[in-house]
């Protein structure tokens, strides 16, 4: 029997990634802004462990059908997002089809993708790729080693690029993190960690409670914007122990873990679409809040994966990569 906990967890990952993507809720604080979304970044890492924990539970043949999977999907994806990304290019005025073409097939595209989401997935290919090398050549207990460190030097380099030096530096590190990530993951369920539900209920909101100190206390000492923080170091913990609680917690199936199981990628593919659909929308009636272009862009995803689904099955597996053998 599936356990759904994995697939409501899912559901809530994409609400708050899309909390992230929607912007810098201005017409609230700034410090909300700053710690709201600082909150939501432990939504990306628990798509990575959830990954690598479901390499250590399956089989190495679905391990290779998943990377393949996965190498479509970024294809596919990017291919679509093509006409989104000369549009990018375009907002400030024409540009030469030279200079877009170069762009689209820059080294940076081919690598993490014409459109700003699409990182995600080169990244969680590369992350499966060195689990799998570090599992068959070294001891768990390097894994784990390597691991943390990686995950430790992630969040010194987006501290770094919040006090504006080496933000690229900063972007190689999260390309990378998916591997300590995919890593922990896949350690997780092998050793298959139980707690209460009560202990995991307070590590979250320790772990919670961490985040808005750090985001706190940077900006009391500093009079630097902490909007583009993206790696706050408690974030990580959060999403682990969500994962351990998902594993040990058994939901029955339910409206959001149908959601989760079905559509979550879809929702991750295609919510940039919506984010300036609904903006247009509540501008136009007056009523702009941020939490409001956050529900709406969400439901509009779903709405739209969901008659996707249901009106174009066939394209529909063709783009979530269903079709791959």
């Amino acid at each position: 029997m599936r356990n759904s906990s994995f697939d409501t967890a899912r559901f809530f990952a994409c609400f708050f990634i899309v909390a992230v993507h929607v912007g810098y809720y201005n017409d609230y604080s700034q410090q909300f802004g700053e710690i709201f979304r600082a909150l939501s970044r432990w939504a990306l890492p628990f798509f990575f462990l959830i990954s690598g924990y479901f390499i250590g539970v399956k089989s190495v043949d679905n391990y290779s059908k998943r990377i393949n999977k996965l190498i479509w999907i970024f294809i596919v994806a990017s291919v679509i997002f093509i006409p989104y990304a000369i549009l990018k290019k375009m907002e400030n005025g024409p540009v030469s089809f030279v200079k877009i073409a170069a762009s689209l097939f820059s080294v940076d595209s081919l690598v993490y993708g014409n459109y700003f989401h699409l990182w995600f997935l080169p990244s969680l290919i590369t992350g499966m790729l060195l689990t799998r090398l570090v599992i068959d050549n070294f001891k768990i207990s390097t894994g784990l080693t390597v691991s943390l460190l990686m995950i430790l030097l992630t969040w010194a380099a987006d501290v770094l690029a919040f006090f504006r030096h080496g933000e690229e530096f900063f972007y190689y590190f999260r390309f990378l993190l998916s591997f300590p990530l995919v890593y922990i993951g896949w350690y997780v369920a092998k050793i298959k960690p139980l707690f209460s539900l009560s202990l995991a209920l307070a590590l979250l909101i320790f772990g919670f409670a961490m985040i808005a100190t750090e985001m706190s206390l940077l900006r009391y000492f500093t009079e630097y914007n902490g909007m583009e923080r993206q790696f706050p170091l408690f974030s990580a913990f959060v999403a682990i122990v969500l994962l351990m609680c998902c594993a040990n917690v058994t939901l029955r199936r339910n409206l959001l873990s149908d959601l989760g199981e079905k559509y979550s990628l879809g929702i991750y593919l295609f919510h940039p679409l919506f984010l300036p659909i609904a903006k247009m929308a509540l501008n136009k009636i007056q009523f702009y809040n941020s939490c409001i272009h956050l529900v709406s862009t969400f439901l509009l995803t779903i709405l739209f994966v969901v008659a996707l689904d249901k009106l174009a099955p066939r394209f529909n597996n063709y783009i979530n990569g269903s079709s791959i053998q």
